[in-house]
Parts: structure tokens; C-alpha cells; sequence
């Protein structure tokens, strides 16, 4: 029963029948083991590491069990503990991935810069494919290849602060611009950034105020992680000294509208979208066919404004015959598993049904080869929406009813005032004639997309966010400047 209530989140529930089974069973190390797992889930760190130290006096070990336990040690600022810790199990079968990567943070931090590269490795053997340990490795060979430069003449340090997968792909051309100048560090780690003490961070969600905590001499920049507003991006934005926005228009909004000083606000373009507007092919991952359109539907996650619960009955036999032999790429917001899982499972059931139908479920897979391949898009109010805009390719933007009862419907914000940018519908029975029309007449709407897309994006659809944004940083934190290659 305890565990039943821990797995659907009723945490306080789970832990008073786990403390009443110690009333007979007062040595049991699961009881006490799990006891642990949900006071690090509620907060209560300290007696956490209580009952995990416990646990393990008892003889019981799991992976499990010491990464939680290295994890609230770190969050009672028992650093030296943790690290112990690490030292102990980093190369024992119970080493998990992040565990690993907490060590090549440590090894960083020292200097030891080979070493470290090669626990990276072994994360990587874990999952290759995780964008955490992919940005550790990318920190590590910016380390490796400006070691001797930093030797000789101490960098500024500039750190970016992960806390979603999916801004990896937001924050490396900011990052790949700065590693040659400053030294630099991308991690989901907040203790690594502590022990780092960097004089700037990116961040592209609303986490500044925690992390100022950390490092208070810090200054603080928000990428954004997206184009539209929802009610949420000049709150996110206010916790950060700077910044970037995509166009001098969108820098007029944020004086104006979100009382920003001008010299708060950052001309930079859009970082995620860089490499839409490079002359080259992006790979998708996906076996697509040239010869075929393709329509890829991205919708959001949030309640009341996504499509999903909408267009996931009508996604059958009917809907794909009727468009015909096109491939069909459904790409949710990386936050959708979150938000509700069984949406993913039914998604993931059509993809099995129907070979050219293809979902990229992996929250931190990069949207925009998927942008750049797209004959069209459908969505609802996802970001997307905005960075197809910039490619001039037809819309087909669903509106959900339920839109008006939720915190997040912005009848202000762009994702409403430029909706006929878009062919608006709300009725799912003509969603698949929509997309017909729209594939057989690309230029409908096109002179609402000109105009918008000229005030989103202006003149910055050259792909060079991250050097634009290192024209920024130089005059915040000055020093030996090369010559920046166009």
C-alpha cells in the first residue's frame, strides 16, 4: 500500500504507513531505505540522510539508495560527504549515471580534466544518448581544448544551467560561441555551479532565484525556451538581469509591455533556431522520404490549450488515407509524458498501427531538423509555431474550447494576437481536408506570415545567435577579446 501511494506521488500518505510498519519492524532496511526515499522527496533532507545512513549500517546497498543519498547530502551542503561518497562507488556496479557525472564534476572542479573525461565515458556507455551527459562531455572537451590558454592567462567563468533536456539545443550555440573565450561550464548540476562560482549564467527557464541563492555575485541571462508568452515569460525573465530576445521589435515589447531597462535587453535572435537558417541538411533520425510532403504535428502540453485530447481520436484509418501517402511526424512538447502519460502511450500505439506515422518522444530530441524537413505544421499554441513561421510554410494552428479556463490563455500574448498567421480551425472533422487544402495551396497566408515574421525575427535569420550574443558578454565581462570569425 505505501508504495502504491509513493509511485502516484501521495508522498506524506506513503510515509506514515512506512513509519507505522517500523513499529514492527523497526530494522527492517526497505522500510527504512524507503522512509528515506520520501523525506528526499519532501524535502526534509537532513532526516533523509538519517535513515539512508541507517539503511545503510544495516548491510543493505543500492543504486538507488546512494545516489539519494549523495544527492541530500549535497542539498544540506554536506559536500565534503557526498564527494566521499563518490570516491567510494564511482567505480563499483552501483555507479550510476548521474552519480558519474557528479564525479567528473568533481574531477573538473580540480583540474583533472582526462580523468573526468573518461568517467564521462562510462556514463555515456549507460545512455548514450542523454543530453545531461552529453553536455557534461561538451563542457569537458571545452575544458581540454583551452586548458593550456587558461594556464597561462585565468578566463572569465560563464556557466549554463540546464533544467529540462530539451534546452541543450537552446543553450550550445551560445555555448559553442563563448567556450574559446571564457571558461565555461552546461550542467543540470546546481552544486557544480556553486563550487564553479561563474560571474554569468544562461538559464532558459525560471530558476535564476534559486540558483542567485548559490552564487549571489553571479549576474543572470534567460535565453527563453520559446517564442510565446502563456503568462509566464516576463516573470521567468524578471528573475535575470538580461535578457535575449529575437528581434527589435520583440525588444520594444519587453520595455514597453514587461518594463525592462533597454540595456536589460539583449538583440540576439533565437538560439535554438541557428541552425534552421544554415545551407545544410539536418538529420532527423526519422526514415522520411524525400519524394513525399511531410506534415509534422507538434502540439503543447498544457491543459486546456493543447490539442491532443482533440486530435488523438481522429488520428485512425480515415484521417491518414485521407491525406494520402505523406509521412506523418508527431513531435509533443518534451514536457507532455509529464503532463499526462497516457498521452504518449496512445501516440505510441498509432505509430505502431501505421508505417508512415513516426514519434519522437525523447524529451530531449531538438525540434528543428524536424522544423526544417516540414512541408507543414500543425499545433496549437506550442513555440514551434513561431520558429516554423520563420520558413514560411503553411499553419494549421487548432484551437482548444477550453482555452478561457486556464492561467495560461494569454489573449495578448503573440500565440492569439497572430493567430491568422494560421488556418484556425477547432472542429477535427475537417483537420485532414485543412491539411489537404493547405499542402495543395502553400501561399495561403503568406502575407499574414511576411508581416509577422518580419516583426519576430526582423533581420536575424542569418543562424549567428551565439556570436551575437558574445558581442553582449564582452561588454558585461571584458578581457582578452580574439578576433570573432564570421
Amino acid at each position: 500500500m505505501a508504495a502504491l501511494l509513493f509511485t502516484s506521488g501521495r508522498i506524506a500518505e506513503a510515509l506514515l504507513h512506512f513509519m507505522r510498519a517500523t513499529v514492527q519492524r523497526s530494522d527492517d532496511p526497505v522500510i527504512l531505505m524507503n522512509i528515506g526515499f520520501c523525506l528526499s522527496s519532501l524535502g526534509v533532507h537532513r532526516e533523509a540522510v538519517r535513515y539512508f545512513r541507517a539503511t545503510l549500517d544495516l548491510g543493505h546497498e543500492s543504486k538507488k539508495l546512494i545516489e539519494k543519498l549523495i544527492e541530500s547530502l549535497s542539498q544540506i551542503n554536506r559536500i565534503d560527504d557526498a564527494n566521499s561518497l563518490l570516491e567510494k562507488y564511482q567505480n563499483t556496479p552501483l555507479a550510476t549515471r548521474r552519480m558519474l557525472l557528479s564525479c567528473a564534476a568533481n574531477l573538473h572542479l580540480k583540474g583533472d580534466l582526462e580523468t573526468a573525461k573518461e568517467v564521462v565515458e562510462r556514463a555515456r556507455l549507460k545512455e548514450p544518448e542523454n543530453a545531461f551527459t552529453q553536455v557534461t562531455n561538451l563542457t569537458l572537451e571545452a575544458a581540454i581544448s583551452n586548458d593550456g590558454n587558461s594556464k597561462v592567462e585565468p578566463r572569465k567563468r560563464v556557466a549554463f544551467h540546464l533544467n529540462e533536456a530539451f534546452h541543450l539545443s537552446i543553450m550550445k550555440p551560445i555555448f559553442d560561441a563563448l567556450k574559446s573565450e571564457y571558461e565555461v561550464i552546461m550542467t543540470a548540476d546546481p552544486n557544480w555551479i556553486r563550487e564553479f562560482q561563474p560571474a554569468l549564467i544562461f538559464v532558459a527557464n525560471q530558476q535564476a532565484n534559486s540558483l542567485r541563492m548559490l552564487v549571489p555575485e553571479a549576474k543572470f541571462v534567460y535565453t527563453r525556451h520559446g517564442l510565446i508568452s502563456k503568462n509566464f515569460v516576463y516573470n521567468a525573465a524578471k528573475r535575470c538581469d538580461y535578457v535575449c530576445v529575437s528581434s527589435n521589435d520583440q525588444r520594444q515589447q519587453f520595455i514597453e509591455q514587461g518594463n525592462f531597462r533597454p540595456d536589460q535587453v539583449w538583440v540576439t535572435g533565437y538560439a535554438q533556431m541557428d541552425a534552421l537558417f544554415w545551407d545544410k541538411e539536418l538529420p532527423t533520425g526519422l526514415p522520411l522520404r524525400k519524394e513525399r510532403k511531410c506534415i509534422l504535428y507538434a502540439p503543447t502540453f498544457t491543459g486546456g490549450l493543447t490539442s491532443l485530447p482533440m486530435v488523438l481520436p481522429i488520428l485512425d484509418t480515415e484521417f491518414f488515407e485521407k491525406l494520402g501517402d505523406v509521412d506523418f511526424v508527431i513531435k509533443p512538447h518534451p514536457l507532455t509524458s509529464k503532463a499526462n502519460p497516457d498521452w504518449t502511450v496512445k501516440l505510441k500505439e498509432i505509430e505502431k498501427l501505421f508505417p508512415n506515422v513516426h514519434l519522437v518522444d525523447d524529451a530531449g530530441a531538438d525540434v528543428v531538423p524536424l522544423l526544417k524537413r516540414a512541408d507543414l505544421l500543425v499545433s496549437d499554441v506550442s513555440s514551434v509555431m513561431f520558429q516554423f513561421l520563420a520558413l514560411d510554410r503553411p499553419i494549421v494552428a487548432i484551437n482548444n474550447p477550453d482555452r478561457f479556463k486556464v492561467k495560461e490563455y494569454d489573449p495578448v500574448g503573440i500565440e492569439w494576437r497572430w493567430r491568422d498567421m494560421a488556418v484556425e480551425i477547432g472542429d477535427m472533422a475537417i483537420l485532414g481536408t485543412t491539411i489537404n487544402e493547405c499542402l495543395s495551396n502553400p501561399s495561403l497566408k503568406s502575407a499574414e506570415r511576411a508581416l509577422y515574421r518580419a516583426s519576430l525575427f526582423g533581420s536575424l535569420t542569418d543562424g549567428k545567435t551565439g556570436p551575437r550574443t558574445l558581442k553582449y558578454v564582452r561588454e558585461i565581462l571584458p578581457g582578452k577579446v580574439r578576433a570573432l570569425d564570421d
